[in-house]
C-alpha cells in the first residue's frame, strides 16, 4: 500500500544548511543560508554612503557594497572546473523527521507541503534530503541514491516516494539520468519543480534585470529584512548609484559563485543553455566544466523519454504548477507567466501558457485542448497532462501554506484510487489561490 512507503523530500535552493570546514576537518561556521552581519556591514559602508548622500555622487559606496558582498560569498567560491575552493558540506540527517528537533520540524514544514502527509504516514516515514546546491547535481544525485538506499533498508521496502520541490526538480533530472533505471521510486510528485530550468537564472546570466530594484539582488541572496534595509538606504542616493549597487552586487555573485557553479548552470532552461554556454564558458579553463554541464544538458533534452521509461516500469508522476504572477523583481521580464520564480511551462513540463494576463490564441488550440477557466493554460500540452494541477496566483515559496496542495500530496501518496485530475471533483485540474 502507498501509505506504508516512506517519503523523501528533495528540497530547493536555500533549503539545505551548509557549513565550512578547515583542512583538519573541523567545522568553522555556517555559510548558507547567507548571514549578513549588519553591524559589520554598517561599519564598512557608513563612510562611503554618507559621502555619497551629501555629494549626490558615488563616493565609493557601490565599491564598498561589492567588497562586502564578495567577502560574505567568499566561502562559497567556485573554481572554473566546477569544484568549490573550500570544504563546504551540507548538514545531512539520515534519520526521519520524527527524530528532528522542534525547530527542525518547523523548518521542514515550511520547505514542503507535507504536514498533512506526515499525519497520514507518520513522521517516522518522512525524510528531508540535504545537498550542496552549488556543485554538480550529479554528485548530489549519487548522494540522493545512497540516501534512498539507507531509507529503504531502514524500512525494509523496495521503493520510496519522492517529493522534488523547486530546484529539487533539476536534481531529480540528474538522478533520473544516473540512477532512474534502479526503479527505486514508486510515486514522484513535483511541487513547483524546475523541470526545464528557471527563466530567472537566464535573466541573471544575460543581466536582463530590473535596474530600478537594485536592492532585490540582496533579497534573492539573503533575506527580506536585508533588502528592506537596502531599499531605505538607496532611497536617499541618485538613481545611477542604485544601478551601480545592483550591477556590482551581481558582479560579486558571478565572480565568486554563480559563473563557476555547475548547479547554477543546471537550473537554466534547456533552450537557453547552448548560447549562454558559448558566451560564458568557451575558454580552456572551463573545459572540464563544459563536459560535466553537457551531460546534464543532454538529460534535460531527454527528460520526457526518461520519464516515459520509468512510467513503463510502473513509476507514477504528478505535479503542481503555479502561474499568473510576475517573476520576482530582480528580473526585468514582466510578461512571462510564473509563480514568481518558475515559468509555468517549466513546472508543468511543457504546458502551453499565454503571456501573463492574456489568453491563448484560439487559432493554436486543438479539439483536445484542455483550457484553464481564464484561457491562459492548455493542460493537454504538458507531458503530465492528466496528473498536473495548476494553481493560479500560487507564490513559489508558499506551497507549504496551500491547504489544497497539502491535501493533494497526502492523497497522491496514500490513496491508491486517487490517480489523476479526474479522480475527485474536489481537486479539479485548475484552481485559484484565494
Amino acid at each position: 500500500m502507498n501509505e506504508s512507503l516512506p517519503c523523501i523530500i528533495i528540497p530547493g535552493m536555500g533549503h539545505s544548511k551548509m557549513e565550512l570546514f578547515d583542512e583538519a576537518g573541523r567545522k568553522q561556521k555556517t555559510v548558507w543560508p547567507l548571514r549578513v552581519d549588519e553591524k559589520e556591514a554598517a561599519r564598512r559602508i557608513r563612510g562611503p554612503y554618507f559621502r555619497t548622500v551629501l555629494t549626490r555622487r558615488d563616493k565609493g559606496f557601490t565599491d564598498a557594497i561589492r567588497a562586502y558582498f564578495t567577502d560574505v560569498l567568499s566561502p562559497l567560491t567556485t573554481l572554473p572546473d566546477g569544484r568549490m575552493q573550500h570544504d563546504i558540506r551540507p548538514v545531512t540527517r539520515d534519520y526521519p523527521v520524527s527524530e528532528y528537533t522542534e525547530g527542525e520540524k518547523r523548518f521542514t514544514y515550511r520547505v514542503a507541503p507535507v504536514r498533512e502527509l506526515a499525519k497520514a504516514i507518520g513522521e517516522d516515514h518522512l525524510y528531508l534530503f540535504a545537498y550542496n546546491f552549488f556543485t554538480d547535481l550529479y554528485d548530489s544525485a549519487d548522494a540522493l541514491d545512497a540516501f534512498i538506499q539507507t531509507v529503504k533498508r531502514r524500512h525494509g521496502v523496495k521503493q520510496v516516494n519522492l517529493l522534488p520541490v523547486s530546484m529539487g526538480g533539476a536534481l531529480f533530472t540528474a538522478y533520473l539520468d544516473a540512477h532512474g533505471a534502479q526503479n527505486d521510486a514508486a510515486n514522484v510528485m513535483f511541487i513547483e519543480a524546475a523541470l526545464d530550468g528557471s527563466v530567472l537564472m537566464s535573466d541573471l546570466f544575460r543581466l536582463n534585470v530590473d535596474k530600478y530594484n537594485g536592492y532585490s539582488v540582496l533579497e534573492f541572496a539573503t533575506s527580506r529584512k536585508v533588502s528592506d534595509a537596502m531599499r531605505k538606504l538607496l532611497s536617499l542616493v541618485p538613481w545611477e548609484v542604485r544601478f551601480g549597487v545592483l550591477y556590482k552586487s551581481l558582479d560579486a555573485a558571478f565572480s565568486t559563485v554563480i559563473n563557476n557553479s555547475l548547479a547554477m548552470w543546471e537550473t537554466l532552461p534547456k533552450e537557453d543553455l547552448p548560447a549562454l554556454r558559448e558566451a560564458h564558458l568557451s575558454d580552456e579553463a572551463h573545459a572540464p566544466f563544459r563536459r560535466q554541464l553537457d551531460r546534464f544538458m543532454a538529460a534535460q533534452f531527454r527528460i520526457r523519454e526518461m520519464l516515459g521509461q520509468r512510467q513503463e516500469a510502473g513509476t507514477k508522476f504528478y505535479a503542481t504548477s503555479g502561474y499568473g504572477l510576475r517573476i520576482m523583481a530582480l528580473s526585468a521580464n514582466d510578461t512571462i507567466s510564473t509563480d514568481t520564480v518558475l515559468a509555468a511551462y517549466s513546472s508543468s513540463l511543457g504546458a502551453l501558457t499565454a503571456p501573463r494576463g492574456e489568453k491563448l490564441d484560439p487559432a493554436i488550440l486543438t479539439p483536445y485542448s484542455r483550457l484553464s477557466p481564464d484561457g491562459a493554460i492548455d493542460a493537454s500540452t504538458g507531458y503530465l497532462k492528466d496528473t498536473t494541477w495548476f494553481f493560479k496566483g500560487q507564490v513559489h515559496n508558499d506551497t507549504a501554506f496551500n491547504d489544497k496542495i497539502q491535501q493533494l500530496v497526502r492523497r497522491v501518496f496514500t490513496d491508491p484510487d486517487f490517480t489523476d485530475v479526474f479522480s475527485d471533483p474536489a481537486f479539479p485540474q485548475f484552481m485559484e489561490v484565494g
